[in-house]
């Protein structure tokens, strides 16, 4: 009998950034929210499809995990994105520095556990 099907950590440590942003959106200066803050938005939603994708490869399958090591490098890209928004959001005040260094260290957390999984996917695809 197959176990049930589970989100890795990271799934819900980024959904948890999510939810932290989606917080702050409303509250964020109206042509920030309307520009930027969409987009980090969008990312971010992106990065849990990307996520949800990578857990259901067949980690049996050399071609499954070399794809699974795609998503994941693919999520990296968007995660750096994400970062560099927000970041931008900080130096133009739009977002506090509280809530950007709350963001922050959460994203370096999630950064540190995809970076490990692409790493895992990577090695799995080359054995």
């Amino acid at each position: 009998m197959k176990s049930e099907f589970r989100h890795p950590k990271v799934f819900s440590d980024m959904a948890t950034v999510f939810q932290c942003y989606y917080a702050l959106h409303g509250n964020l200066p109206k042509i920030f929210r309307i520009t930027v803050g969409e987009q980090i938005m969008n990312e971010m939603a992106e990065c849990l499809k990307a996520m949800a994708l990578a857990n259901g490869v067949d980690r049996q399958s050399l071609n499954d995990c070399r794809r699974g090591a795609v998503i994941l490098q693919d999520t990296l890209s968007k995660l750096i994105a994400i970062r560099t928004l927000l970041l931008t959001g900080w130096k133009v005040k739009a977002i506090s520095h509280g809530a950007f260094l709350d963001l922050e260290i959460k994203m370096e957390e999630v950064v540190r556990q995809v970076s490990k999984w692409q790493q895992w996917f990577q090695a799995k695809s080359n054995a």
